[in-house]
């Protein structure tokens, strides 16, 4: 009987190598592409935290002016009547009526 190993013709060689590199450039490419989108989303998520910093600092400051304009109107009044829902603040009961 003939137990001869049968021979892998060099076309089958050629094309299982070639599935080979690009499988390992696809690997290489897909680590590399993965790697640039988790910098922009880093950097994305910076911006946006810097933005809302600066939100939150300006409403600060701007709750700050109208503690100083609340403070003004409290000279002026015996009391004063805010409604935030609406923007409301007046004063009530002038210090200078009789």
């Amino acid at each position: 009987m003939d137990t001869k190993p049968k021979k892998i013709s060099n076309r089958i060689i050629v094309t299982i190598a070639f599935a080979l590199i690009i499988f390992g450039i696809c690997i290489l490419l897909s680590n590399y592409i993965s790697g640039k989108i988790d910098l922009v989303y880093e950097n994305f998520n910076i911006d946006s935290f810097v933005e809302e910093q600066d939100e939150k600092y300006t409403e600060e400051i701007a709750s700050s002016e109208a503690v100083k304009k609340l403070t003004e109107n409290q000279a002026n009044y015996l009391g004063l009547l805010e409604i935030d829902k609406i923007g409301l603040s007046r004063g009530f009961y002038s210090k200078e009526s009789k």
